[in-house]
């Protein structure tokens, strides 16, 4: 790991934030199911997933702030708490608007668990292979994304849906108990104050931009995916999880490599037509081999996409305002999935689930033309 500087804290934060998105995976994609049996029609299953993005993004501008201001491992240790509370929440939960209320606090832990671990796993790589480092640790997400959710769907089907929250809370212990055995430096904190400054990294808005547009579009499958499985009687579901995750274990690291050869801008066009291409895949599937395939692709979609864009948020950013980079590259991620949530429950509704993916699948374009463009923009002043 020659892009690892700090390989104690690495490995440390690794198993913590595994640990916490372990718990998550186990539960997220059985929500809408669960959701369901509360009684919820499409629109409040949309609902639900809305909440949680819409939190994550009014509470974005004091926890990115508060990174910089604060002990980035105290601020990690209390969020964990909270997405560890959630998970018990829903357990308990005996209609939608509880769940609601939950997936509300939920929001705003898990979302800043999620921008610390990129903010500090940042700390602990060398700035010369900072896309690679980054695509490493993202492993952190990959391996829970292969296990968790055959795992809670195994659960759920024999033991319950009480037991599958408990249990997911209970492995987030986990991550919380290793969290305090992160060594932190020394720092000089900035005083706390909400400025446009201390949000926004401005200098890295194209790919800002670029994860809002992506994270509108892949709203309609992350609420509705399950449903739509269930819907077409597709078998062998858990069996997607595993190989959906053993594409991204192989594929994530693989275009970090590449992007630190070729060019990121370059590798996020091909990352980008792969998601077009999955979720028109998932639109039609039939089969498990379609749902297969639309792991494949996916996994160089989306998975990749996301670790390169924020890759190059964190590079085009100066290393004092990483909390607010980390921040507003959530916060485009957020206001994409708050826009998308609002809209798919009731496109869902009205035209059917391959209609809604299929729709939501072309401004992806946009997002390409952005990167396209403001490339050939970067490369032009370079050369001036």
């Amino acid at each position: 790991m020659k892009y690892v500087v700090n390989k104690r804290n690495f490995i440390i934060l690794f198993l913590a934030a595994t640990f916490n998105y372990i718990g998550s995976f186990m539960t997220e994609s059985l929500l809408s199911v669960y959701s369901k049996q509360l009684g919820a029609t499409d629109v409040l299953v949309g609902m639900v997933s809305g909440v949680f993005y819409a939190v994550a993004l009014i509470t974005r501008p004091f926890t990115g702030t508060a990174m910089d201001c604060v002990s980035r491992k105290k601020m990690f240790i209390i969020c964990s708490l909270g997405n560890m509370l959630a998970l018990l929440g829903y357990s308990t939960a005996k209609n939608i608007w509880m769940i609601i209320a939950f997936r509300a606090l939920q929001g705003c832990t898990y979302g800043a668990v999620a921008a610390l671990t990129l903010v500090m796993s940042a700390e602990t790589l060398d700035p010369e292979h900072m896309t690679s480092g980054v695509a490493a640790f993202a492993m952190s997400q990959i391996f829970p994304r292969l296990i968790g959710p055959g795992l809670g769907l195994k659960l759920s089907e024999k033991y319950g849906f009480s037991t599958l929250y408990l249990s997911a809370a209970g492995v987030v212990l986990l991550g919380i108990i290793l969290t305090f055995f992160l060594e932190e430096e020394p720092r000089e904190y900035s005083k706390f104050k909400l400025t446009l400054n201390s949000i926004i990294a401005v200098e890295a808005m194209v790919p800002i931009l670029a994860l809002l547009i992506m994270n509108f579009c892949i709203s309609s499958t992350t609420s509705f995916m399950m449903l739509h499985i269930n819907e077409r009687g597709i078998p062998n579901v858990e069996y997607y999880f595993i190989v959906s995750s053993v594409a991204m274990l192989v594929l994530r690291p693989l275009f970090g490599t590449l992007a630190d050869k070729y060019g990121t801008e370059k590798i996020l066009v091909i990352t980008l037509l792969c998601l077009f291409a999955a979720m028109n895949i998932f639109a039609r599937a039939h089969s498990f081999f379609d749902l297969v395939m639309y792991g494949i692709f996916n996994s160089i979609g989306y998975s990749a996409t996301v670790s390169l864009l924020q890759a190059l948020v964190m590079k085009v950013t100066p290393a004092e305002r990483r909390g607010a980079a980390s921040s507003s590259s959530y916060i485009g991620s957020d206001v994409g999935l708050v826009i998308g949530n609002l809209i798919n429950g009731s496109i869902a509704q009205r035209y059917g689930y391959q209609t809604l993916f299929t729709a939501f699948s072309f401004p992806l374009f946009i997002a390409i033309a952005i990167i396209v463009i403001w490339a050939r923009k970067n490369r032009t002043a370079a050369e001036e």
